[in-house]
């Protein structure tokens, strides 16, 4: 137990892709509402979104770790590779915020939420079930390329669709040309402008009109999202960072989902 006199040393692990990861931020949110007076640190996997954590209300520090293989940020228990690690020391209580044990608890199914699985994995009451992360922080991120006026951003790639593998014949995308018709939509019949994002790896949706952003920093894309009149998007980590950021949201789930 901690020392009398002494804060006590809270530590969250969510070892996990960026959508895995924001759904935890409800959890860390609901404890620090309930336990103003603990020390509340988040370790996460040192990827490029992991700054994005700084901004969840409530949390006082956030530390990084580098998992083994990407693989297992999403296949493998955190528990399992962290364990003997030195990463654990020094905190009064470790709380493992952990996807693949919800997956197998099958806890928080009737909401369909991660974050309720969450939750109920550590025993911890949810006063909002919603990602939360610090909008005003993030519009001061705004990237310079960003529209002016309203525009909708179409967020068509995802990293763990590419996992489940191919010869299973799932995907979770949607074809390109269902996007640039789309796009079109968006600019003839809402007389808006159309964002799209992506990795620089990511092929670009080459429509006419279309401001392509496929270079930005994560905080950047936050401060797009968090301006955007909409986002549509396939299930993917940009997704949940949009319901984070409270930005209108449709959200394309293919019908094996």
């Amino acid at each position: 137990g901690p020392t009398s006199g002494m804060t006590k040393r809270v530590l969250f692990v969510c070892t996990h892709l960026l959508g895995d990861t924001i759904a935890a931020t409800s959890v860390v949110r609901a404890y620090a509402r309930s336990h103003p007076q603990e020390e509340i640190t988040l370790l996460v996997a040192d990827e490029p979104f992991a700054p994005l954590f700084r901004w969840i209300p409530g949390l006082h520090r956030l530390a990084r770790i580098k998992p083994p293989s990407r693989h297992d940020l999403v296949f493998t228990s955190p528990q399992e590779w962290m364990a003997g690690l030195p990463y654990l020391d020094g905190f009064d209580d470790v709380y493992f915020l952990d996807v693949q044990e919800v997956a197998k608890r099958r806890w928080g199914s009737k909401t369909g939420h991660m974050s309720t699985g969450y939750a109920e994995l550590i025993g911890i009451e949810l006063d909002d079930r919603r990602p939360v992360l610090d909008v005003n922080q993030a519009r001061q991120h705004r990237p310079l390329e960003a529209p002016d006026g309203p525009f909708v951003v179409l967020a068509r790639h995802t990293v763990s669709g590419s996992l489940i593998g191919p010869e299973s014949g799932l995907t979770k995308r949607w074809s390109e040309e269902r996007w640039r018709t789309l796009a079109t939509c968006i600019q003839r019949q809402l007389g808006m402008r159309v964002v799209s994002i992506g990795t620089p790896v990511e092929p670009r949706l080459h429509h006419a009109g279309v401001v392509e952003l496929h270079d930005l920093e994560i905080v950047e894309l936050a401060g797009l999202l968090s301006q955007a009149a909409a986002l549509v998007t396939v299930d993917n980590g940009v997704f949940h960072l949009g319901q984070a950021l409270g930005t209108p949201l449709v959200h394309l789930l293919p019908s094996w989902m």
